[in-house]
């Protein structure tokens, strides 16, 4: 049987989600003006599959796991530079947004919006840098055109406009989103080949 005390968090867990507009509604009416309904179904199912699944485990005990091992819980954890094992410091080097293509009238086709950013990951108990590398990323994109029909292959996936379902919105912020991404999936690649 459950603790009463637990029902009445779970109680009060449940009022507070249901009359307060926390991050995840607020994403979910973000993605949902901007994108539209369909496009952003995938997102309310993560958020509810997400929550459903956390239930699930936490009723079959999850919590115990971390009770009888502790260490579990201390794999990955973000603390202050003096008390961490490595830091990873990085620092912007160039942003650049400008033309990038032309067509015959000399009348730019496509803008291209690129980033440099300098990674530095050391490794604080040995003293020494374990990656020291500038990472770039970059994103084309058409001001007159929406990215769903601008022609342009925005994200570099080798898919065009309507059939690539991640072409659609502003194209200045989707070619930068675009750049920031490979910028991160790549420094996290890096820094998981050193495992």
């Amino acid at each position: 049987m459950i603790d009463f005390n637990i029902l009445i968090a779970l109680i009060s867990y449940y009022f507070v989600m249901y009359v307060t507009p926390g991050t995840n509604n607020a994403m979910v009416l973000a993605s949902v003006l901007k994108f539209g309904f369909n496009k952003s179904i995938p997102h309310i199912s993560g958020i509810t599959i997400g929550h459903v699944t956390q239930l699930i485990l936490v009723c079959f005990g999850l919590g115990k796991i971390f009770q009888v091992f502790p260490n579990l819980q201390n794999i990955l954890k973000i603390t202050d530079n003096s008390n961490s094992d490595s830091t990873i410091l990085g620092v912007i080097t160039s942003a650049t947004d400008g033309p990038f293509t032309f067509d015959s009238n000399e009348q730019v086709d496509e803008y291209r919006f690129s980033i440099s950013l300098k990674i530095l990951w050391v490794d604080n108990e040995n003293e020494k840098n374990l990656i020291e590398k500038t990472f770039t990323g970059f994103g084309n994109y058409s001001i007159n055109n929406d990215p769903s029909s601008d022609g342009i292959d925005n994200d570099n996936d080798g898919i065009l406009d309507e059939n690539d379902d991640d072409e659609f919105g502003d194209s200045r912020e989707l070619a930068i989103n675009i750049a920031i991404n490979k910028i991160a999936s790549d420094v996290v690649n890096s820094i998981l080949s050193t495992w």
